[in-house]
């Protein structure tokens, strides 16, 4: 399962997630952000600050940034969790589904070949 990096984007720049957590996909780490952020603006309230700039940005084990939760987007709508971007998810299945028509492809040459050198034998 991958790990997933929250840094904390706050209005002074970025607090840099070092531990991370293993979940099982993009969505359960958009999930977990989301269950998060009611608490976190709790406390932020508490010390007089406002959630509303506050944001998490969810990066993948390279540091690589994959989607961006803004607090607002939580405490605006408490009730709507909105899917995670989808684009990613639907590229890397494309990619997939061509992967896998390109090697039904070279099997059913290698069959096709197959198939002509028994109907050449005797």
């Amino acid at each position: 399962m991958p790990l997933f990096f929250f840094h904390l984007r706050t209005p002074d720049g970025l607090d840099p997630d070092e531990d991370g957590l293993v979940l099982a996909d993009l969505e359960t780490a958009y999930l977990q952000a989301c269950a998060s952020i009611p608490d976190m603006a709790a406390e932020l309230m508490h010390t007089g600050h406002s959630p509303m700039p506050y944001s998490f940005v969810i990066a993948d084990a390279a540091g690589e940034t994959l989607m961006e939760v803004p607090f607002g987007e939580r405490l605006r709508n408490p009730r709507r969790l909105a899917r995670p971007n989808q684009h990613a998810r639907a590229r890397r299945l494309s990619s997939e589904i061509a992967e896998a028509i390109g090697a039904a492809r070279e099997t059913l040459q290698h069959s096709r070949e197959i198939l002509a050198r028994a109907r050449r034998e005797p």
